[in-house]
């Protein structure tokens, strides 16, 4: 009776066939809201052309049109935030550093059109494929908040299944979470970030934690139906 909830991540890219030239801005990491800088030329890795497969599941190309941001310049080997000419910062996505739409290697930009219709064809190939019960979504604050809500209903009205689906998106004020539900239409469920907080906090406390407080200020106690549980995972052991 398991289900299989394989790990999807659309918000990002890595490996890249070949570089391409660009013009980029060099944005604040630490707050993305600055954005008032001057355009520089640049090779970025944002080329994905398969050529293993030659075509077999996808004809589509990759190209920098289908990114916002990178975080490497090999014209000049530097690394930093660098926005691709042209291309703006989704705003609908979580607020930490002003902005967070970017997180690493090439930002998929899912307010592109090609982008959009591909990871639609993509994830309607997949579950074909391997027939999942389900999806787990990496790195959900960093996504177009309705994103999710557009892709994962249309996987359904594609494949007449409802496609239970948990998305991460990590951060430790249950505020955020609920306003990230609300706002993708309560459509799917979180891991409750907060109560695995309250746990590492009681697992350190030296049998100081009072146990009739775990679950407060968690999505459990505030949105139980919405909330997936967990003690620790990948994004912890550090």
């Amino acid at each position: 009776d398991l289900q299989v909830l394989p790990d999807i991540v659309l918000n990002h890219r890595m490996g890249a066939d070949e570089s391409e030239q660009v013009t980029v801005h060099c944005d604040n990491p630490d707050d993305r809201s600055q954005t008032d800088t001057p355009e520089i030329p640049a090779v970025v890795f944002t080329r994905f052309t398969f050529p293993g497969r030659a075509g077999k599941y996808s004809d589509f190309i990759w190209t920098y049109e289908c990114f916002s941001g990178v975080d490497w310049n090999d014209a000049t080997h530097r690394s930093g935030l660098y926005r691709i000419g042209g291309k703006t910062w989704q705003q609908d996505v979580d607020k930490e550093r002003g902005n967070y739409d970017y997180l690493m290697g090439a930002d998929v930009d899912t307010d592109y059109p090609a982008v959009r219709e591909e990871l639609s064809r993509w994830g309607h190939w997949y579950i074909d494929t391997t027939e999942p019960d389900g999806f787990r979504l990496d790195a959900v604050k960093h996504i177009r908040f309705d994103f999710c809500t557009h892709w994962r209903g249309r996987l359904r009205r594609l494949s007449g299944r409802p496609l239970f689906a948990v998305g991460e998106y990590w951060n430790g004020e249950v505020g955020m979470l609920t306003h990230y539900l609300d706002a993708c239409g309560r459509v799917m469920q979180l891991f409750d970030v907060p109560l695995h907080y309250n746990f590492y906090r009681a697992s350190t406390s030296g049998g100081n934690f009072d146990m009739r407080r775990i679950f407060e200020g968690t999505l459990t106690a505030a949105r139980p139906a919405r909330a997936v549980t967990f003690v620790d995972n990948h994004d912890t052991q550090c």
